[in-house]
């Protein structure tokens, strides 16, 4: 049997989450990629087993665990440090590590411990200048 891995992810620039595909699912990069348009992670999760029950009807399915985004520990300039949570089928959650989302949503920086990845944070957010405006349009 198969085994793939699905994540949902959170979209910081639209607000709305998206689904993220590997196969195998020990694979770092997902092969499929989704865009960002659940309002909820559960929204997202339940139409990934409904895309797959459709396309893989007489195969088992079974919701293994999931990895995602937990609570915001700290926000400056437009970055994020957050959580990093691993969700059992049974609803369990564990902290895997922490990660810094750039002002665009995107996972800059992924840490093991909440020191390494204040250290980082804190270099980030200090150094950081918002990009000037564009020029008038005339």
């Amino acid at each position: 049997m198969a085994t793939f891995r699905v994540e949902t992810v959170f979209d910081a620039k639209t607000g709305l989450y998206f689904v993220e595909v590997y196969y195998p699912d020990s694979s770092a990069n997902p092969f499929v990629v989704s865009k960002p348009i659940y309002q909820s992670h559960e929204q997202a999760a339940e139409d990934a087993i409904r895309i797959f029950r459709k396309g893989l009807p007489d195969q088992p399915l079974r919701a293994a665990s999931m990895t995602k985004y937990g609570k915001t520990i700290q926000e400056k300039n437009g970055f994020k440090l957050v959580e990093v949570v691993h969700v059992e089928a049974d609803g369990s959650i564990t902290i895997v590590g922490y990660a810094i989302l750039d002002p665009e949503g995107s996972e800059i920086g992924h840490f093991p411990t909440i020191e390494k990845a204040l250290e980082e944070f804190k270099r980030l957010t200090e150094d950081y200048t918002s990009p000037p405006p564009p020029p008038p349009f005339k």
